[in-house]
């Protein structure tokens, strides 16, 4: 049986394009804060990571967009009611730093990594966790 999503990747892919043009404000809107923008002793960093070929070759689509005027991710959900309905759910990660697809691996050190491995150096605490795929 094939995934109702995939089936209207087309029409998905068509209003993400207008969203990222900022052709359109969306509906469902959830804003989801990882932190506090005040916090000083915690910080988050995400990188997006493009779509893999394999992926994209099975008919799969970019959900992530990072705006880049702002530390947000926007995951857009896309769901097919019953009825054959189709509708995306925005939903919003604010953070310290967002880092696109494009970003070099040096890029992602010098705004993630490279302030800890100093201030290890100097002597002070400093913890780096990384979450996700590598090597791909």
């Amino acid at each position: 049986m094939e995934d109702p999503v995939l089936g209207k990747r087309d029409d998905f892919t068509a209003a993400l394009r207008q969203y990222r043009n900022g052709q359109w404000q969306p509906l469902h809107r959830k804003p989801s804060p990882l932190l506090s923008s005040s916090s000083k002793r915690f910080k988050t960093f995400i990188r997006k990571r493009p779509l893999l070929a394999l992926e994209e070759d099975i008919g799969q689509f970019d959900v992530v967009t990072c705006p880049g005027t702002k530390p947000v991710l926007v995951l857009h959900e896309c769901h097919v009611r019953a009825d054959q309905q189709s509708y995306i759910t925005h939903r919003e990660f604010t953070c310290n730093r967002v880092l696109d697809q494009s970003a070099s691996n040096a890029a992602v050190y010098s705004a993630s990594a490279e302030p800890l491995v100093c201030a290890a150096l100097q002597g002070k605490a400093a913890t780096l966790l990384c979450y996700g795929a590598s090597g791909s």
